[in-house]
């Protein structure tokens, strides 16, 4: 590699490493050659990230703390640009060189979670315990003591405030002489808790210096403190600023009694030397923010803008100055924005007529609904007028009609006199070195002075004047550091003590490998989950709720940083440590209901977004944040997941929908299926991103995906186009997938391409509304990837994106959702999808797979930048997936080894084969004598290269690899792991003479599954065979059910159902001309291509399945006429007819019968319906009086033919007499549509 590279392709790996600065790259050989292609090339070509700029070619930097290890990011150059192309990496030998002096302790290697290049070193982090120690008992200490005893009080504002005793006594709390000992105050002031990682760690509850007044006999005459609102001021480098808390509009404090005695505030000695500064003023601070109008859509972050201004309007803030003093200069410090997608605009501030400044806004960038930028401006004192005033106007002009603009904040900070006003005065000092001294006038009564630099630890102070009415401040301060102070001689009033019972969480007795969290109103499902889940026997699972960690953490308040400080402390805490973290809620980025009403059920993580800034991209939620919990890192160092429900319903659904997915999953082959579906090249506006999204899925399935895996390709490119009013559409991209899903099935679909909360691509291929009601794979969930811009927008307040809606469909879809909340990049989304399908398939250390969680965790040590923390796991994070783990070993094909690297072997066209193997239990490699059950082992042709001219400006060519076709398809016994297969080759072969592939799938009697695979053969040449048979293949045509009969009603959409059965096999191959399994619909022109969706009967090799979901019949009655080929190509047909309801037909629309009927103790009632999705119904039983003796709701999910049987008893369990009945169905659609079929039923005992 050369010095000269202008672009890096770099790789990173982790190293497990005894600590900070206790390792040294001693040195690294590596081996390059040079590659002569384009840099446009490059990237489906390395599995890099490519990077403008890195120091050296290797690079090993401490990168922080995963879980329990301290980790280096070792970062290697792959390919570089030169001169005559790319200098390509061959291979690397790193030598690094360890000082474990630094090591906290050695323990056991990992357990598999963290994939480090040295998975067993021994060294591990101390992460243990409480981050700092305090000379008093803990706040967790005394809560402990005292949880009984705890009342909050609701602070709006800052003050001084005071207790009576009546107070305290019509509140429940003791007011005598033990009392006035031990009582507490604990509070932090009101703002945000800090993000820092070693905070969490620190955060217990603080106890604040309290007055307390007594009676002679020692009983509380009343309690005084200091206590901070949710905003105030705050010094950033040399500026005092303004905050307020993003989450609350009250600071929370608690109150307790008994227990030590609590902490009394002691006013501070004065300095020993005598002031140098006096001065004859200070600084007076006013603002104004108000929060109305988040600035982005639909929705992010922490900021929120106030008051509109319209176009060519203008707005005033009007704010009175106490205490201002003519002379000197007034400060106005302000943000404004505007909406303008087309021109830029500009607000003009003034004070009485005299223009302070100008705000100037260019056009709003693309995913921004607002663009802020700051200014200021001053004015001479003199000109407020004398009432004190100051009168602000904001005036807005663009010359985009539509555009409006909007007020932010403003601050004033204006010359204030050494006055109280209204007994209360507050300043911050100046910053000069040196002994201040400030003197206050304008006090009546008994003057409290606190220092509240730090409003979480007040100070009391001592007055240094002599002369009622005045409070002298007398203080140190070091340079550059301003001191604030707060002086009250009128304390306010406390509202209601909320009596309440804060818990600890505290203790290594606390223990548990799964913590969720859930909001109250969730419990009841959060708690059936925890059951479940510790029922497969696999996790121990504590729940608790929102309102006992903020109770503990953050005072009541809504804060999102609490969670994360619960998680922090359990896992330090607690032993065993937990692993996963599930939020079991739904969240939004409206923390106070600002625009919505929606509960916000389990808060996220929201940034706080600059002015002046492009934030359209940058603006992020993550629930990584809740996860980072060891080391100041951006490492997670546990599982995390969501589960975003908003009522304990849609739990238990989702609990259900799991325990169906885990428990009664379809047994076939659909476990080894993945489905890619890719967006095409052409965008809006004349744009393209020509093969991107299927270079980036070919690189996945080629490079990421074992072998083993089937995958079905859905490229976009290859689909036609349609031009309607609303613009280019692929209908039938939709339908491919619908029916992929809804017949063969994936256990994994993968999405790469444009997309949003609603759609993916621009020909909305996926539609949020429409698509997910056509999915009925309630038996084939799979799990979706989707490297697409903010599909799983989860945080939306009054709608569910679309990863929402798939997760949370009761009987279809998907069971679990990698994707991104936040409009993403597509090079980095393809990097970190390929990285979560690589640590998705590395085992575990006993040979399973991870968990979706442990996945999740895996990918984000490596991929943690700010695009990567916007993809999170929508579901279950304990879930692994249904890939099976143990493993199918070929030995021989025809007598020949294959179960290494051996020369491939030849078989060919009319030949019988024979294949050997055994399955092998996870991570193992001898035989499985315990795996007994079936195998269906499959002989799939050679893939080829296909070549795609996109339809986009730039006519882009779209190659990739398809698929060879399905030549053989058999079932066939695996008996004590060994299994023996034989199936006829058929006569339709590609004689491509490059290497085919050779599938097996197993099944065992107690539900263990396996997979495998190999490339060592050809398929090339034919046999000659003597005297083949003559017949075709037996054909059973079904539409929507197996229960169909000719002519009877199905749904709009129907599921075409075809059973093939021949002696010597089923072509599958689609290679011969002609020979493909075909349906043609009312003897038209178009045919509908089955051969793809046959699968084999597990138990029967010589038989299978077609199946696919059929598309734009309309209402009428149909006919359809299936083909079918076998191996030697001997053809048979058989047709059917069916009848597709009108839209305005009601749901059933054919009779209702029973059999047996008679009956003497229990019957079958049958009706066919057109219902696409499940749908409430009613049996109600009539005897021929009218009387009703049964009235039994149920839900309906058979597709076209449902069974629904009365055992002959009434209401109340006791048997009917003999005699016949009217039997009666009512049916609720899901759009409310109420139909009936009734029938008469005769009952003999």
């Amino acid at each position: 590699m050369t010095s000269q590279a202008k672009r890096r392709y770099v790789r990173s790996f982790d190293v497990i490493v005894p600590g900070p600065g206790s390792f040294s790259l001693e040195g690294a050989d590596l081996r390059s050659t040079i590659a002569t292609v384009p840099h446009s090339s490059m990237e489906p070509l390395v599995p890099g990230v490519p990077q403008m700029s890195c120091a050296d070619l290797v690079c090993l930097t401490y990168d922080g703390v995963a879980a329990d290890r301290h980790v280096a990011r070792l970062d290697i150059v792959i390919a570089e640009e030169v001169a005559a192309g790319f200098a390509m990496l061959n291979s690397a030998t790193i030598r690094v060189r360890f000082n474990a002096s630094g090591a906290a302790r050695q323990v056991a290697p990992s357990q598999g979670a963290l994939l480090a290049l040295n998975p067993a070193a021994p060294w591990v982090a101390a992460v243990r315990g409480p981050a700092n120690g305090a000379s008093r008992k803990s706040g967790e200490q005394v809560q402990a003591e005292t949880a009984l005893n705890m009342y909050r009080m609701r602070i709006t504002r800052e003050g001084v405030y005071r207790l009576s005793a009546d107070q305290l006594r019509s509140a429940g709390i003791v007011t005598d002489a033990a009392a006035a000992t031990s009582l507490k105050i604990f509070g932090r002031g009101g703002r945000e808790l800090p993000e820092s990682v070693d905070s969490a760690r620190a955060n217990q509850l603080v106890e604040q210096p309290i007055v307390v007044q007594t009676n002679p006999d020692g009983s509380i005459r009343e309690v005084v403190f200091y206590a901070s609102g949710a905003s105030g001021w705050t010094q950033d480098g040399t500026q005092i600023k303004h905050l307020i808390n993003h989450y609350s509009n009250e600071a929370g404090y608690y109150l307790s009694v008994g227990g030590e005695p609590g902490l009394r505030a002691v006013p501070r000695p004065l300095p020993a030397d005598e002031p140098t500064v006096r001065p004859n003023i200070t600084t007076g601070r006013l603002f104004s923010e108000d929060e109305i109008v988040n600035p982005l859509p639909p929705g992010s972050g922490r900021r929120w803008l106030g008051r509109t201004i319209e176009n060519r309007s203008s707005i005033n803030v009007t704010m009175s100055l106490p205490g201002l003093v003519p002379a000197g200069t007034v400060l106005y410090r302000y943000v404004a924005g505007h909406r303008s997608r087309n021109a830029s605009g500009v607000i003009t501030v003034s004070e009485s007529g005299t223009t302070l400044g100008q705000v100037s806004l260019p056009s709003v960038p693309e995913y921004m609904d607002v663009y802020t930028n700051s200014g200021f401006g001053t004015l001479l004192a003199s000109r407020i007028p004398a009432d004190g005033r100051t009168a602000l106007r904001f005036a807005y002009a663009s010359s985009d009609n539509g555009s409006t603009g909007l007020l932010d904040w403003v601050e004033v900070h204006y010359p204030q006199s050494l006055d109280a006003q209204s007994n209360v005065y507050t300043f911050w000092s100046q910053s000069d070195n040196g002994v201040h001294e400030y003197s206050i006038n304008g006090f009546s009564g008994s003057i409290y002075g606190f220092d509240v630099t730090d409003p979480a630890r007040p100070a009391m102070l001592t007055n240094a004047a002599s002369i009622g009415g005045m409070f002298a401040v007398r203080t140190q301060v070091a340079a550059g550091r301003a001191q604030r102070f707060y002086l009250c001689s009128e304390p306010a009033s406390i509202g209601a003590l909320e009596r309440l019972n804060v818990p600890t969480f505290a203790g290594s007795e606390r223990a548990a490998d799964v913590l969720v969290i859930t909001h109250p109103d969730l419990l009841e499902s959060a708690n059936d989950f925890a059951k479940y889940r510790r029922g497969r026997g696999k996790y121990s699972v504590s729940v608790f709720t929102t309102d006992e960690i903020f109770a503990r953490f953050s005072y009541g308040m809504t804060d999102p940083t609490a969670l994360r400080d619960f998680i922090a402390n359990a896992f330090a805490n607690w032993q065993p440590r937990p692993s996963h973290v599930v939020l079991w809620g739904d969240g939004h980025y409206d923390y106070k209901n600002i625009s919505t009403a929606q509960k916000n059920f389990v808060v996220p993580y929201q940034s706080l977004d600059p002015d002046n800034a492009d934030i359209g991209l940058t603006t992020t939620t993550t629930d990584d944040y809740f996860v980072r919990v060891a080391g100041n890192d951006r490492r997670p160092d546990l599982a995390g997941g969501r589960v975003p429900i908003r009522s304990n319903q849609e739990g238990r659904n989702f609990i259900a929908k799991l325990a169906r997915y885990e428990s009664e999953s379809s047994r076939d082959d659909w476990r080894t299926r993945i489905t890619l579906v890719a967006d095409d090249g052409e965008k809006e506006d004349n744009r393209s991103d020509g093969s991107t999204h299927l270079d980036q899925n070919e690189r996945l399935i080629n490079e990421y995906v074992p072998t083993e895996f089937q995958p079905r390709k859905i490229y976009m490119v290859e689909y036609p186009t349609e031009n309607i009013a609303r613009g280019r559409r692929k209908p039938t991209v939709t339908q491919e997938l619908v029916s992929t899903v809804n017949t063969t099935g994936s256990v994994l679909l993968n999405y790469i391409g444009h997309g949003n909360p609603r759609v993916w691509a621009h020909e909305q291929v996926f539609v949020r509304e429409t698509t997910p009601k056509e999915l009925l794979n309630a038996n084939k969930l799979f799990f979706l990837t989707a490297a697409t811009c903010d599909f799983a927008r989860f945080d939306l307040t009054d709608i569910q994106s679309g990863a929402e809606e798939l997760l949370l469909m009761p009987d279809g879809g998907a069971i679990g959702v990698f994707s991104a909340a936040r409009v993403v990049y597509s090079l980095a989304n393809a990097a970190l999808n390929q990285e979560f399908y690589a640590d998705l398939f590395t085992r575990m250390p006993d040979g399973t797979y991870p968990t979706v969680g442990q996945a999740m965790y895996r990918v984000k040590q490596i991929y943690n930048g700010g695009n990567d923390e916007k993809f999170l796991i929508l579901g279950d994070p304990t879930m692994t997936l249904l890939i099976p783990d143990h493993q199918v070993r070929f030995t021989t094909i025809n007598g020949a080894d294959v179960s290494n690297d051996s020369n491939a072997v030849n078989i060919s066209a009319l030949g019988t084969v024979e294949v050997s193997g055994f399955v092998s239990r996870p991570g193992a490699e001898g035989v499985d004598d315990t795996f007994n059950g079936n195998i269906t082992v499959s002989l799939n042709d050679a893939a080829r290269t296909v070549t795609v001219i996109d339809t986009d400006i730039y006519k882009s060519r779209n190659t990739f690899r398809r698929p060879g076709s399905a030549l053989c398809r058999g079932s066939f016994k695996v008996e004590n792991g060994r299994f023996t297969a034989t199936f006829v080759v058929p006569k339709d072969i590609s004689f491509s003479k490059e290497l085919a592939s050779l599938y097996g799938y197993a099944a065992s009697v107690d539900e263990r599954f396996a997979m495998g695979s190999t490339n060592r053969v050809v398929v090339d040449g034919v046999t000659d065979v003597a005297d083949p048979e003559a017949d075709g293949p037996d054909i059973r045509v079904y539409v929507d059910s197996r229960k169909f009969v000719p002519g009877g009603i199905v749904r709009p959409n129907p599921v075409l159902i075809v059973d093939l059965a021949d002696q010597t096999g089923i072509n599958t191959t689609g290679v011969g001309i002609g020979h493909d399994i075909t349906a043609q619909f009312n003897n038209s022109s178009s045919i509908e291509i089955l051969t793809p969706t046959f699968t084999t009967s597990i138990e029967n090799p010589r038989a299978g399945t077609a199946q696919k979901q059929i598309f734009g019949l309309g209402s009428g009655m149909h006919t359809v006429t299936v083909q079918a080929w076998d191996v030697f190509n001997n053809v048979s047909q058989h047709s059917t007819m069916f009848r597709i309801p009108g839209p305005s037909d009601a749901i059933v629309t054919e009779g209702l019968f029973n059999f047996p009927n008679p009956f003497s103790s229990s019957t079958t009632i049958r009706f066919t319906h057109s219902s696409q999705r499940p749908f409430s119904a009613t049996l109600l039983i009539y005897d021929l009086q009218g009387t009703m003796l049964l009235e039994r709701p149920m839900t309906i999910s058979d597709m076209q033919t449902a069974d629904i049987v009365w055992d002959g008893r009434d209401e109340s369990g006791d048997m009917a007499q003999s005699g016949m009945y009217q039997a009666v169905v009512r049916l609720v659609d899901a759009d409310g549509t109420t139909s009936f079929a009734s029938g008469k039923l005769t009952l003999i005992r």
